[in-house]
């Protein structure tokens, strides 16, 4: 994954493809390209990479950066789905609300509608209950599918 659309990207890019050509790598992918970089790679190489990951969360939505990866079928990685803890996001009361509306925590409640959007989503957490609540919270809403 190219992590950010600086330097020579074009270089790194192809080196990317030859790789995947030459059977090293499955898949090829960006991280925090918007979408007019992730146009410019495509239409300099002719190859759409398998996915970009860039920030989603429920402060920063990227509802038009989503919109265009999608439609371009490059799949979207949502990172830092938890807005990193900032702004109290645990604690919103919105999210509160909705969580005890269905008795899930506040935390499935965003790993969930990052799922409904289709996104990729992979939170980051140190704490082990936390790890579980993620994880049967993920896991419940794909067997739903």
């Amino acid at each position: 994954m190219i992590h950010q659309p600086y330097g020579d990207i074009a270089g790194a890019w192809r080196a990317f493809i030859e790789a995947q050509k030459a059977g090293k790598v499955r898949s090829i992918g960006v991280s925090n390209f918007s979408p007019d970089r992730l146009l410019d790679l495509e239409l300099m190489s002719g190859v759409k990479p398998a996915v970009n990951q860039i920030e989603v969360s429920p402060w920063f939505q990227q509802n038009k950066a989503v919109e265009f990866n999608q439609q371009d079928h490059v799949q979207v990685e949502a990172w830092a789905p938890f807005a990193e803890g900032k702004r109290d996001i645990f604690n919103n009361p919105v999210i509160m609300k909705i969580a005890d509306k269905y008795g899930k925590s506040t935390s499935q409640i965003i790993l969930h509608w990052i799922i409904e959007r289709e996104l990729i989503v992979i939170p980051k957490t140190v704490h082990r209950k936390r790890m579980i609540e993620n994880i049967v919270g993920a896991s419940l809403r794909a067997l739903q599918k």
